[in-house]
């Protein structure tokens, strides 16, 4: 066996997300198992733009390659033009912009072995791009009883007929002066029910990398072994929406009596702590109602019974959010969780964090557990943020994986 064209395996990626958009070359055919000397390796690389020459380094191939198998870091089925030369080849511009030049590609790829003569193979690819547009949807629910923040990326990555592999990171801030982190997750959507009046912000950030090495240009060479070339282009696609919480003042009080009030009960001792429970069941009504009236979209009624929540509550207005500051806003219900009590969900592709109000303050330690939490009827060893209650798990999921939160205490 020796050096050929059907041999030879290479890599190329239009790194177009880099902070200098650059081609990266990656050899990684298998020359010890065919009998050829890897550090004798020398390789060199012509990239044609629609029949106009952009680089050609192929009469150096011997005193300059662009990949040297000698080079320190090179292995059998891992060469990289990098670990020969830190010189980058950048990406084709047309002339006057910054936009990339795209079309026919030619790409030829010499090979030589000592002072054997170089083999040579060439493939033509059609690049032709267009960076998809991020888009964010993004929904609100302020029912008192379940307060809720949606955002979900509903781009169309597919360019070309290609669907890309695609990292994610999906992020949603609050009010800066709140001081609450960041909820973030790699999967197509994030949803809260902690959040602010105010101003929120949901960014995207999505590396995509489109796979091209079928769009070869027909009626061209193609000297490759099927499946031994790829042509890749990486690119991030972004987007930005921003979600304002503008509550009435009514429905704002509700949040932030019933927090006041439910912190007043925890003070209260002997026959004034009864009373404020017998109110505590009162409202727990007037906030069904709420929710119900929500549900139904009949919300003639809403105003009244948020009135009557405010009267039991003995809110002042004191806590309204009319001074400009961030309310905090989590679902408020009509009595504390009750023990026992199961949640139930179930995960999106690569979902990681799941965040439940009802375990804010729970203790989840290698010493105490307050729940347990199952996937897909299994025990999992997750990590916990009382203070938000947010539970990461041991690995992201996939996509429809059942889970089961029992609350213990």
């Amino acid at each position: 066996m020796a050096l050929s064209q059907g041999i030879l395996k290479l890599a190329i990626v239009e790194d177009r997300d880099a902070s200098v958009p650059s081609y990266t070359f990656t050899d990684t055919t298998d020359y010890t198992g065919n009998g050829v000397t890897l550090a004798d390796v020398k390789a060199a690389i012509k990239i044609e733009v629609d029949g106009v020459t952009y680089y050609d380094n192929l009469a150096n191939i011997s005193t300059a390659p662009d990949i040297d198998g000698s080079s320190a870091g090179q292995a059998n089925e891992d060469l990289t033009r990098a670990r020969t030369t830190t010189i980058p080849i950048q990406l084709p511009t047309i002339t006057g912009s910054t936009a990339f030049a795209q079309g026919e590609i030619k790409v030829t790829y010499s090979v030589v072995e000592g002072f054997a003569s170089a083999i040579t193979n060439v493939i033509t690819i059609d690049n032709s791009f267009t960076l998809p547009t991020g888009q964010l949807d993004t929904s609100l629910d302020l029912t008192p009883t379940s307060p809720l923040i949606t955002v979900t990326d509903v781009t169309s990555y597919v360019v070309n007929n290609v669907t890309p592999t695609t990292a994610r990171t999906l992020t949603l801030y609050y009010p800066s002066s709140t001081g609450e982190a960041a909820s973030t997750t790699s999967s197509t959507e994030l949803t809260t029910q902690r959040f602010y009046t105010g101003q929120q912000q949901a960014t995207l950030s999505a590396i995509n990398t489109w796979d091209y090495s079928a769009r070869t240009v027909s009626g061209t060479t193609n000297s490759w072994t099927a499946t031994f070339f790829s042509y890749s282009l990486n690119n991030a696609v972004t987007a930005d929406a921003y979600i304002n919480v503008e509550s009435d003042t009514s429905i704002c009080d509700v949040f932030c009596c019933i927090s006041e009030f439910y912190d007043r009960i925890q003070l209260a001792t002997g026959d004034a702590k009864q009373r404020m429970l017998q109110k505590q069941a009162l409202i727990g009504s007037y906030l069904t109602f709420i929710s119900a009236a929500f549900s139904c979209s009949k919300t003639s009624d809403v105003n009244a019974w948020v009135q009557d929540i405010k009267n039991l509550a003995d809110c002042k207005g004191d806590c309204s959010c009319s001074d400009g500051n961030p309310t905090l806003i989590v679902p408020i219900t009509g009595s504390s969780v009750s023990v026992g009590r199961i949640l139930n969900f179930t995960t999106t592709s690569g979902q990681l964090t799941y965040q439940a109000n009802d375990l804010i303050n729970k203790v989840y330690t290698s010493s105490q557990n307050d729940f347990i939490l199952w996937l897909d009827n299994v025990q999992d060893t997750a990590s916990f943020v009382s203070s938000t209650g947010t539970i990461t798990f041991s690995v992201g999921q996939p996509a429809g994986v059942i889970g089961k939160i029992l609350i213990l205490k």
